[in-house]
């Protein structure tokens, strides 16, 4: 299965909204808008997973820049983070305070 990061979300863009949109390029398996653990709101990103590489990669070309909610997408194939196998955004920032509690 192939974890794809999709940045630059408006807050009102629904996990619905996503599937639609990744599934004109193929099976989707899961959405996930994240939000904030203390207030709830959407954090601006999420993860969605397919099946498929092929799909996965045109998905990631035809959305990369596209614009949903009248944002911009960042889209990208999601990196697993060294030990903890939480997907993060390809280059995005190095350790948080969860990571650093789990080295503990």
């Amino acid at each position: 299965m192939i974890s794809i990061f999709v940045g630059n979300l408006s807050w009102q863009t629904t996990e619905t909204e996503l599937r639609t949109a990744f599934e004109r390029y193929g099976r989707v398996n899961t959405v996930r808008v994240m939000t904030d653990r203390s207030s709830g709101s959407p954090r601006g990103f999420a993860f969605v997973n397919m099946p498929s590489m092929e799909d996965a990669d045109e998905a990631i070309t035809r959305l990369n820049g596209s614009s949903l909610g009248g944002r911009q997408l960042t889209i990208n194939e999601a990196k697993r983070k060294n030990d903890t196998n939480v997907p993060v955004a390809a280059g995005s920032r190095g350790t948080t305070l969860f990571d650093r509690m789990l080295a503990d």
